[in-house]
């Protein structure tokens, strides 16, 4: 059997790529890279048209593998699949959400926590009961954080913006379920493993500051007055 009959055989519709094969993948693994990159920067828009000019690129290039009346055969285990696909992304968009609550509670106790030991505060002081100044202060600290941690912009920062809206999201949280496969591979490479790293860098905070401590022991007499030596407390 000569080279000619052999890609008829393994080609037998004659598509300019075959399902299955090298060039295929390689089309397919640069369509991931492209998803990943777009979804880890919330450019959701951009996927989904990405998504639908790749199935028409592959649906001309393999425009005799599928055909209309093969989906229509197999057109339960295509409903099931549909219906699996929405219920899982439902999921995910709910527990991205939580996580993402979460980590802005988390970052707001530990702001507020900072502030009050900066000042001296009583930490069963409510915010509400401050001066209006420091109040304004730490509502100013907390934006700032927010900014940090999770990019965002605000058109003047109030207590109302402090807890998210969900009707504020409502793009990011569609596109967390429509796109939860990628979703979740993010979560898991940005916040899952980062989480896991924070937990133990607050486990080893207090030993690596005593280490620090020690270090400038010996310079301890050119200070003006004596060291008082930082305290790691269990938000840094």
């Amino acid at each position: 059997m000569n080279c000619l009959s052999t890609m008829a055989f393994e080609n037998p519709n004659n598509d300019i790529i075959m399902f299955g094969g090298i060039i295929f993948w390689v089309l397919v693994g640069i369509f991931l890279l492209i998803e990943q990159i777009s979804i880890s920067r919330k450019g959701f828009s951009f996927a989904t048209f990405v998504f639908v000019a790749f199935l028409v690129i592959m649906g001309v290039l393999m425009k005799k593998t599928a055909s209309a009346h093969s989906v229509i055969e197999n057109w339960r285990i295509l409903t099931l699949i549909l219906t699996g696909f929405i219920v899982s992304g439902v999921i995910c968009g709910i527990i991205k959400w939580w996580m993402y609550a979460s980590k802005k509670s988390r970052i707001y106790e530990e702001t507020r926590e900072k502030f009050y030991e900066q000042l001296k505060i009583d930490p069963n002081t409510l915010a509400k009961d401050l001066p209006i100044e420091k109040r304004d202060s730490l509502l100013r600290m907390v934006g700032s954080a927010y900014q940090c941690e999770f990019y965002e912009r605000y058109n003047g920062f109030n207590w109302c913006d402090v807890i998210p809206k969900a009707k504020d999201y409502k793009g990011e949280i569609i596109g967390w379920m429509c796109w939860w496969p990628l979703v979740l591979i993010d979560t898991f490479l940005r916040d899952i493993v980062k989480d896991i790293f924070e937990a133990l860098y607050r486990s080893l905070a207090k030993f690596l500051q005593s280490i620090a401590n020690k270090c400038f022991n010996k310079h301890a007499a050119d200070f003006p007055e004596p060291i008082k030596w930082e305290k790691v407390n269990k938000n840094q």
